[in-house]
């Protein structure tokens, strides 16, 4: 460990001073403001920070990621045999 005793080292503390309260209560009417008139990035900018960005459940070139499209192929296949069996009995 870092001090010989476990746990943070000392002086690890929090490196940025946080914003005076009067500026961050400012700064969220202004943009309260911006998106009630309909502001396009005030409105991302609130959207983005309150949402987190979706990420890809199973990366690509992956074992499951193979396995995903062999069955999405599977799928799409047995639909199309389906509808050609509906189409010749005339459903």
């Amino acid at each position: 460990m870092a001090n010989g005793h476990g746990g943070a080292r000392a002086g690890a503390g929090r490196k940025r001073a946080p914003l005076p309260k009067q500026l961050t209560d400012n700064a969220l009417k202004h943009l309260a403001k911006l998106v009630e008139e309909g502001d396009i990035q005030a409105v991302k900018m609130v959207i983005d920070r309150s949402f987190p960005a979706l990420k890809s459940i199973t990366p690509t070139g992956t074992l499951d990621a193979e396995l995903l499209k062999l069955k999405i192929k599977e799928l799409s296949e047995f639909e199309e045999r389906l509808a050609a069996l509906e189409a010749s009995n005339g459903r």
